[in-house]
């Protein structure tokens, strides 16, 4: 059964992005699906870092409806800044990290039943730069060039059936195996055994948005379009309004911010939460409402101001408002 489900999306989504007929397809039709999204360190001594995928994160691959995997691509993550506390302790453990997330083999994503989406991928995590956040300390790099993981595989599954329109909620969990090729100190591996004990281990996280499925840019020149009417255009964007509340939250616990876009009529998209620049939650409206999940431990005791901002829409502006969450101890 599932066949007819992995073509009928193709064809609608041939016809939806303008990328060809079925004879294109069938010898394979690029398109590109960006990537946003966390990926969380479970090993207690990381202090519950969070890497933000940056701008730039992509899927890049061959759409073909009569072929299994569907789309079948390569993954491209520009190197992520990361800042990790060691052992939880502040100033003294403060880090600065480059990971890269280096694809090995191609990212195959396929429909299963009910329009769910999975995505088998293979990666390395290279550490090229790891160094201390304290003056002169930061003289000493734990990375290197050749300072890297194991392959690390696992399959990205999503929580919604496949959209045209809309980006894809995708999650996965994954170990961090060992990491070794990091800079010996008088011949002894120091730097390789303090980044196995700091990132090491299993029950890791990937909270992605994928999508939506656009065609690559061609390499052909293409003629220059007629002027715009922009002004026009941005004349018809009403604007909209964030409602947004949390309730406290017990330390330890997970929390909820719940959001309201008006005018609802017309409010799609994505609503994401913020703390300073760190990505919290994403979430896509419905009918103009969503509750996004902060992780439990995401957040320390205390008061907290959240930013929320809503994407707009093809009828809404962009809107952006701040919420404060307090979290409290048992």
């Amino acid at each position: 059964m599932r066949r007819p489900v992995v073509a009928a999306l193709a064809a609608a989504a041939l016809v939806t992005t303008g990328l060809g007929g079925a004879s294109a397809a069938s010898a394979g039709t690029q398109v590109v699906l960006p990537i946003t999204g966390t990926t969380s360190l479970a090993n207690p001594l990381a202090g519950g870092a969070v890497l933000t995928m940056p701008a730039g994160a992509k899927l890049v691959g061959d759409l073909d409806l009569l072929r299994d995997p569907l789309i079948e691509g390569d993954m491209l993550i520009p190197p992520i800044t990361a800042k990790v506390r060691a052992l939880n302790i502040p100033v003294l453990g403060d880090t600065t990290s480059t990971v890269v997330l280096e694809p090995v083999g191609k990212t195959k994503a396929r429909t299963i039943e009910g329009g769910i989406v999975t995505a088998e991928t293979s990666f390395r995590i290279a550490l090229p730069e790891v160094r201390s956040d304290l003056p002169l300390a930061d003289k000493l790099n734990l990375g290197g060039p050749d300072c890297k993981t194991d392959v690390i595989t696992t399959t990205l599954t999503s929580t919604k059936p496949f959209s045209l329109t809309e980006a894809l909620p995708m999650k996965a969990t994954f170990t961090i195996p060992k990491i070794s090729g990091c800079p010996t100190f008088l011949w002894i591996p120091l730097s390789s055994w303090a980044l196995n004990t700091l990132m090491g281990g299993e029950g890791n996280t990937l909270d992605l948005m994928v999508g939506p499925i656009s065609g690559a840019a061609s390499p052909a020149p293409a003629p220059a379009p007629a002027p715009a009417p922009a002004p026009a255009v941005k004349a018809t964007l009403k604007a909209s309004a964030i409602n947004a509340s949390a309730k406290k939250v017990v330390w330890g616990k997970a929390g909820k911010v719940k959001v309201r876009v008006r005018p609802s009529a017309g409010a799609t998209g994505t609503v994401r939460v913020y703390k300073g620049k760190r990505l919290l939650g994403t979430k896509v409206l419905r009918d103009g409402r969503a509750t996004l999940t902060v992780r439990k431990k995401a957040l320390k005791a205390g008061k907290h101001k959240l930013r929320v901002v809503y994407s707009g829409s093809k009828t809404l502006k962009a809107s952006k408002r701040t919420v404060v969450v307090k979290v409290v101890k048992r």
